[in-house]
């Protein structure tokens, strides 16, 4: 009957593990880390804490706009009722490798 009692709490315990590593797997501070396959403009605003402008700049300062179109990260619109979209995990580590360079480059690519 102790043997019985011990293998009730160890199926439990397993049980309880399950239940913690689904809640766990679905609790917002990891939903934080999921990016939607492509960003819009808005998206990439929200990331760099900048404005709609300074972003349309950025993409569209010739040194990153070649690199950003031939890495296929970036779509520009070629029409103007299309928007900008971008690769969301590919533009974010695009962001973070190039964060230096961005910053310093602000000056020339909003004055052009």
């Amino acid at each position: 009957e102790v043997w019985l009692e011990m293998i009730e709490l160890l199926n439990l315990d397993v049980l309880n593990n399950i239940i913690d590593s689904r809640i766990l797997m679905n609790s917002p501070q990891n939903k934080e880390d999921e990016l939607t396959a492509w960003w819009d403009i808005e998206d990439l605003k929200r990331e760099c804490k900048k404005g709609n402008q300074w972003c349309i700049d950025m993409l569209n300062y010739p040194p990153f706009k070649n690199e950003l179109t031939k890495l296929k990260i970036v779509y520009y619109p070629k029409h103007n009722r299309e928007g900008y979209s971008m690769v969301a995990k590919q533009m974010k580590q695009w962001l973070i490798e190039n964060h230096s360079i961005i910053r310093e480059s602000a000056s020339i690519f909003r004055t052009s």
